[in-house]
């Protein structure tokens, strides 16, 4: 896979959203762990010991606290599906295939962001002057 990102979104968005968010990071992960298995807004919450507004607001955005564009479902990261249970339709949440796949391009960029960070602060620290373009 390659490092673009997924649709309109690049990989730096990704890692960036995921960074201003527990809430996102902690279900993008858990997700990720179960996959391809999804997981109702109820089990979600539990396991992250989140309130379900919060859980719902970073699966797919809400208009205070969470913008759906960079909401786990609006980055393409997780997906929503519907089915019948006993009777009921229920939602249920799952990463996506590329959203699952994506987990390691992420983990990599970190590491990368990671090292140039390090390297930044070590140039300093010798006293060089380092230019940022």
């Amino acid at each position: 896979m390659d490092e673009s990102g997924i649709g309109k979104v690049s990989v730096g968005q990704i890692y960036s959203s995921l960074r201003r968010s527990r809430a996102r990071m902690d279900l993008y992960h858990r997700l990720c762990d179960i996959y391809p298995s999804p997981a109702t807004v109820k089990d979600l919450s539990v396991y992250t010991r989140l309130t379900m507004v919060n859980v719902l607001g970073a699966l797919v955005g809400e208009k205070d606290s969470y913008n759906s564009d960079y909401s786990l479902v609006g980055m393409g990261l997780v997906e929503c599906l519907s089915v019948v249970s006993y009777g009921e339709t229920v939602e249920v949440f799952r990463a996506a295939e590329r959203g699952w796949e994506m987990r390691r391009v992420i983990m990599e960029y970190a590491r990368r962001l990671n090292f140039l960070e390090i390297e930044l602060e070590r140039a300093e620290g010798a006293g060089r002057r380092v230019w940022m373009e």
